[in-house]
């Protein structure tokens, strides 16, 4: 019996050596393909470095009100679901008033942005790749101060009555604070509109200051004003806005619309400013805005003087020869004048004087302003123009 096995076992194989060899089959090695840039890769692990160097992930990012929402941000208008976008990320946490973290979904997430008014928020966006396991975050930390309309009406209206005042006192802007509501939103926004009248005040300098505080501190109060009162769409608000824009050149901003006599004096200067040339259509500048029924926001009588002049030259109108020397008079005089406010009377002069081809009047103004960031273009247009034609 072992002797048959034996012979079999040999049979079977002789009769598979007899067979034609075959070829030996070539097994190809695994490929990852990456599905971003297409590059083909032999690992899983390749991958997985070849996403970290040429595909790093990308920071999550919070918009509320179609503006990227800086790390450190106050709320001041009311949030509506649509108004928040969240891009590059797959899940949130949020402290709230230095409570416990709590893990919310995008929508649940969007939907509670909405609810607080006054509230500090820690806010942790997470942006997760399942691919390699990678992950990144940011961290947001945002203030809600979010008044209610009756407080805001509360608040414009003891501003009114005690704020607008031809010649404004510390003890006005006292009483005034005195007045203001006990929640912090109110009173972070009639604390605004104190600032923007203690400006003021500075820039009058009618009495001594009750510190030793230099003149040119009146920009710093209007701009600490403007970052808060930017976000209210309120008449009051608006007003103090522009004239803030108005004391500090700034005048790329002719979309806001305030005061009538301020949104001319804006357009004035920003039409000047931005175009590198004289007005093109003098009529556009020329009843802009509406005229208030009753006074809602101060000015310093520098700056009330100067948009009575770009009142006169709105609409393709002139200045009288004296009306202009009145104004040079203010760059002569022993007041102080802002730095700001004097380049304004230079350009009020340059333009007026060449609307009565008074010529040689404009150079020293133009030349005074011809190195000024925003109106230079202009300058030195109108003085290359009077090179060419010879005069």
């Amino acid at each position: 019996m072992p002797t048959v096995g034996w012979i079999l076992e040999d049979a079977v194989e002789r009769f598979w050596e007899g067979q034609p060899k075959r070829a030996s089959v070539h097994v190809p090695s695994p490929v990852f393909v990456c599905k971003r840039c297409g590059k083909r890769l032999h690992s899983s692990e390749n991958l997985r470095h070849h996403f970290s160097l040429e595909h790093p992930l990308e920071l999550p990012t919070l918009y509320v009100h179609g503006e990227p929402l800086l790390r450190e941000s106050v709320l001041r208008a009311p949030v509506k679901e649509s108004d928040v976008e969240v891009l590059q990320c797959t899940r949130c946490e949020v402290q709230a008033d230095g409570g416990g973290w709590q893990t919310l979904s995008l929508p649940a997430f969007r939907q509670q942005l909405t609810q607080p008014v006054n509230s500090t928020w820690n806010v942790r966006l997470i942006h997760e790749r399942a691919l390699d396991q990678a992950h990144t975050e940011e961290v947001y930390h945002i203030r809600f101060r979010i008044p209610d309309t009756p407080a805001l009406n509360a608040v414009d209206k003891s501003f009114i009555q005690t704020l607008v005042l031809e010649e404004l006192q510390h003890s006005d802007v006292k009483q005034f604070e005195a007045a203001l509501p006990a929640d912090a939103p109110s009173r972070e926004y009639g604390g605004a509109l104190g600032n923007y009248a203690l400006g003021i005040i500075l820039k009058e300098r009618r009495s001594p200051p009750h510190a030793p505080i230099g003149f040119e501190e009146f920009a710093v109060k209007m701009r600490s004003a403007l970052e808060t009162l930017k976000y209210f769409n309120r008449p009051v608000a608006l007003a103090a806005c522009g004239s803030i824009r108005f004391n500090l050149n700034n005048f790329y901003e002719c979309d806001i619309t305030t005061a009538a006599e301020l949104e001319i004096g804006l357009r004035f200067f920003g039409s000047l400013a931005m175009k590198g040339a004289a007005v093109t259509d003098e009529h556009e500048l020329s009843g802009q805005g509406q005229s208030s029924r009753c006074a809602i926001c101060p000015v310093d009588q520098v700056s009330h003087r100067l948009l009575s002049a770009c009142n006169g030259l709105a609409g393709g109108g002139n200045l009288s020869l004296a009306e202009l020397e009145a104004l040079r008079q203010l760059t002569r005089g022993i007041g102080p004048v802002s730095e700001q406010d004097l380049v304004k009377i230079h350009v009020i002069c340059a333009e007026g004087y060449l609307r009565l081809a008074q010529a040689t009047d404009a150079v020293p103004h133009l030349r005074a302003i011809q190195f000024d960031p925003s109106f230079k273009n202009w300058a030195q247009h109108q003085l290359d123009n009077m090179t060419h034609y010879g005069s």
